[in-house]
């Protein structure tokens, strides 16, 4: 085994920043800690700005379809999320639950309904 003494190692690249920080345009370089709230707010705000456009011109409403199998606490908390965000920005929301014992014939049926319903766009 050939071992690489220091002075023929690459150098290497500085860590990646922390996606909670990010470099300012400074001349100084300083990370600038940003507000994540606040830039998901900002951002829902223009989808929304979005929606009432595409309402108006095109009379066309975004849809979300969420199909949630079985009981799990985790699963139902991102679902009722999503909806949550979909509610704030003014999509129409399709929410399908289904047990646990649902076969995949089935599922696939309910995910074939999702895709043929004019209202449902992802």
């Amino acid at each position: 085994r050939h071992t690489i003494a220091p002075e023929e190692r690459l150098p290497r690249p500085p860590p990646s920043p922390s996606p909670t920080l990010r470099m300012s345009s400074t001349t100084t370089d300083e990370a600038k800690i940003i507000d994540g709230k606040a830039v998901a707010k900002e951002i829902r705000a223009d989808i929304k700005k979005q929606v009432e456009e595409l309402k108006k011109e095109h009379d066309v409403l975004p849809g979300l379809a969420t199909i949630l199998v079985g009981d799990r606490t985790d699963s139902a908390m991102y679902v009722k999320f999503k909806k949550r965000a979909a509610k704030e920005v003014g999509f129409h929301s399709v929410d399908i639950k289904l047990p646990e014992t649902v076969t995949e014939e089935q599922l696939i049926a309910e995910v074939k309904k999702c895709i043929d319903d004019k209202a449902v766009h992802g």
